[in-house]
């Protein structure tokens, strides 16, 4: 694993990269780390694995912790991935991570080109205040975004959670 630093705020956030060829962002859980994302990452398969520490996880620095936040989070990485000039990448996570690719998606769609949700975090319960999925973009909330799609499938066999795919209009 090679390891490089991202300066976001006057912050050094850690970065880590696996792996040779397109460039694949692919995020950690809640207290993980890069290590995470690297052990499930296949090699050899054309594909490089970058993940950006979040503000204090791993060997990123916390800085003022009051900002610690999926939105925060999401943020730091669409930096980083500007910063790539790579253009849309694939983009994707481990729970926590999961929900930082997915509001990624939302807010900047046009620095991912496709997304691998592995674990997403919180869908059957809810989340802490500050890590929130994306609360402005559901459609019941945000009049430009929209379900697609009608069929509704249940994530858990006997809950009552279930999903449907919601898109910017």
């Amino acid at each position: 694993m090679l390891r490089c630093t991202f300066l976001r705020d006057d912050l050094r956030l850690s970065v880590a990269k696996t792996g040779e060829g397109k460039t694949f962002v692919f995020q950690h859980g809640l207290c993980g780390t890069a290590a995470q994302p690297a052990e499930v990452f296949p090699l050899d398969i054309g594909w490089r694995c970058v993940t950006l520490e979040c503000r204090g996880h791993g060997l990123s620095e916390s800085g003022d912790r009051d900002k610690f936040s999926l939105a925060q989070f999401a943020d730091d990485t669409s930096a980083y991935i500007d910063s790539l000039n790579v253009g849309p990448a694939l983009v994707g996570g481990i729970s926590m991570g999961a929900a930082i690719a997915m509001r990624i998606a939302l807010t900047r769609p046009e620095l991912v080109s496709g997304l691998v949700i592995v674990r997403p975090a919180w869908i059957d319960r809810s989340a802490p205040d500050n890590l929130s999925p994306n609360p402005d973009f559901w459609p019941h909330t945000n009049p430009q975004m929209h379900c697609c799609g009608s069929k509704r499938r249940r994530l858990r066999p006997g809950s009552n959670v279930t999903h449907r795919t919601i898109w910017p209009r």
